[in-house]
């Protein structure tokens, strides 16, 4: 399973690499996705013809989104 880690300081974090953007990003909630039968999310990654996947717990992804949440309170204000 792949660690998913939150960078706060993103702006500039691309800057000098090489990287192709995607055309479709899907997220897919899996009910038993990790080893002890709790939820895992899957980032689906469309490429052109290629595809990505990237696969983390759900309650690790939620809980990036409660951070991101924290950061800006007003995220959903408008």
């Amino acid at each position: 399973m792949i660690a998913l880690t939150l960078n706060f300081e993103g702006d500039g974090a691309l800057k000098g690499l090489n990287f192709e953007e995607a055309h479709k990003i899907e997220a897919l909630v899996l009910d038993g996705g990790m080893s002890s039968g709790k939820p895992s999310v899957t980032l689906h990654i469309t490429l052109g013809d290629r595809h990505v996947i990237a696969q983390t717990s759900a309650r690790l992804f939620c809980t990036v989104g409660k951070m991101i949440e924290a950061k800006y309170p007003d995220l959903f204000d408008d």
